[in-house]
């Protein structure tokens, strides 16, 4: 006979909701990344004799992690991979085609500031699309959702886990990136962070919001005046801010598609995706009431 899965207990998780939301966003970012990433990472970039492929290893390690954390909250949560609406999702994560707008018209005006696709920026945009969106809206926004069955802390739950991505980008700073172009970054990330959590949000399913993210970057990495390995060395200019403004209307989208008349979907969809423990049996109780 199969032996039944353990129920683990969340005690801390149940009391302290703001601080395990923080909590599992680090908890994301440094298993799927430092951790599983780095893991996967040195065998990809080995086999592949390349290590330009080493962020590749993010894209298991952020499966990993997801798959941890549908055990961890086993048998309450469906998953971040099935089940929600993933067709509106890909529906509304077309928005993000805003967000793309400029960069043809960039690259007819200047096309000495664009280049071509590489195998590396390709890494680094499926890095960013797996571990960020699993770090950011997979655990803690989910989780979010499972304490704050309100439709009033719709917006709070966004926007919680939209500043912890936001400030994510601080640490751009460590690898090379200006102060003035950080600042922007922080600005356009928290509208983008209220966008893919919003895509979430309505969908219940990660796989758009990682599909979106992937290819947002994979357009952003084209501007090699702007970004190289990812960061953002060189000062703000002015010509910067139209896509800044794309970003922040992004952010408008977002508070849009949560708009009141859509929080009872959203409520609803998500008590599919959380489902309440089953009562403890009689035999259960029983054991219990011995152990005491």
């Amino acid at each position: 006979m199969k032996k039944p899965k353990k129920i683990i207990s969340h005690r801390f998780l149940n009391r302290y909701t703001v601080v395990g939301a923080i909590l599992l966003a680090a908890y994301g970012i440094l298993a799927s990344e430092a951790v599983f990433g780095s893991i996967f990472g040195g065998i990809i970039g080995t086999l592949a004799s390349d290590m330009a492929l080493f962020p590749l290893g993010v894209v298991p390690g952020a499966l990993v992690v997801l798959a941890i954390h549908k055990r961890w909250f086993y048998p309450e949560f469906e998953g971040n991979l099935r089940g929600g609406r993933p067709a509106l999702g890909f529906k509304l994560g077309l928005f993000i085609l805003i967000a793309w707008a400029m960069t043809p018209v960039g690259m007819l005006r200047h096309p000495e500031n664009y280049g071509s696709p590489t195998l590396a920026n390709l890494a680094l945009a499926l890095m960013a699309g797996f571990g960020e969106e699993t770090a950011f809206r997979g655990l803690p926004l989910s989780y979010l959702m499972r304490q704050w069955k309100d439709e009033r802390k719709i917006p709070a739950a966004l926007l919680l886990s939209s500043i912890l991505f936001s400030l994510l980008h601080i640490t751009n700073i460590l690898g090379g990136a200006s102060v003035s172009m950080t600042l922007l970054q922080l600005l356009a990330s928290l509208c983008l962070g209220f966008f893919f959590g919003a895509v979430y949000l309505r969908s219940g399913n990660l796989w758009p919001c990682i599909v979106a993210h992937t290819i947002h970057d994979i357009v952003a990495f084209l501007d090699i005046s702007t970004i190289s390995d990812g960061i953002m060395a060189r000062a703000f200019r002015w010509e910067d801010l139209p896509d800044l403004l794309l970003a922040v209307s992004l952010g408008f989208v977002a508070f849009w598609l949560i708009r009141p008349a859509k929080r009872g979907e959203i409520l609803a969809l998500w008590r599919e995706k959380w489902q309440p423990l089953p009562e403890p049996t009689a035999e259960e109780n029983a054991d219990k009431t011995q152990a005491v």
